[in-house]
């Protein structure tokens, strides 16, 4: 089976994009990119193997095989990509969150909006049903 993220928009709140694989899409959310720096650098655009998975902290998800300098890149529930060092809220450390929408949302009690994807663990939810907990092909493209 093969996939697509087609990268749409970046900057300091992250790097969003579109998902599809079969008929199923869903919205995604990178960190922007920082020179391929682990842990604070969206993936860079490639072709990819990607292969379910399982960890107690983020239950059924997938994992991003062989990207060139970095390790244990996932697919997984989130809902902030922004870059910690401009004072932005992340759920990611190199990582692809999915969503069913994008959108804004308030990271704390207080203070501005900030760029997100929302109904994270619907959407996850979804994506691993499309892809029938088989592994498949990655394509990466687009801004970034």
């Amino acid at each position: 089976m093969q996939a697509t993220l087609t990268r749409i928009a970046t900057g300091d709140q992250g790097t969003f994009g579109v998902l599809r694989i079969g008929s199923f899409d869903c919205w995604t959310a990178e960190l922007p990119w920082r020179d391929n720096l682990r842990s604070l650098s969206c993936v860079p655009q490639g072709t990819y193997e990607v292969r379910p998975r399982y960890s107690a902290k983020y239950k059924r998800h997938l994992h991003v095989l062989d990207v060139p300098g970095r390790s244990v890149i996932l697919i997984h529930c989130g809902n902030f990509a922004g870059d910690r060092e401009q004072g932005y809220r992340t759920h990611s450390t190199g990582c692809i969150l999915v969503g069913r929408q994008f959108g804004k949302l308030r990271p704390g009690e207080s203070g501005p909006m900030q760029q997100a994807v929302l109904a994270s663990r619907f959407a996850m939810s979804d994506l691993l049903r499309a892809a029938g907990n088989e592994p498949f092909t990655l394509t990466i493209q687009g801004v970034c």
